[in-house]
């Protein structure tokens, strides 16, 4: 159970996750990820490589969502 404090937090890590990354996308080439990403104006306020931005936003989410369940899974189990 996520905690109702936490909810908001998780529920924006998610987000994060789902509106960067889609199964089709694994072997995508750069230039259709910088397209794509440029129609959902996800590289807005990103000055330089914003697919290496959007990598780590998503990872860094990705590690946030871990942390969480893992977390949650300790409690439970105990």
């Amino acid at each position: 159970m996520i905690p109702e404090d936490k909810r908001r937090d998780v529920a924006a890590w998610l987000g994060e996750v789902w509106e960067r990354w889609k199964n089709n996308y694994r072997y995508a080439s750069d230039e259709r990820l910088e397209a794509e990403f440029r129609r959902q104006n996800l590289n807005r306020g990103i000055k330089g490589n914003f697919l290496k931005k959007n990598s780590h936003v998503i990872i860094e989410a990705a590690l946030k969502l871990m942390a969480r369940g893992e977390l949650a899974w300790r409690s439970a189990t105990k």
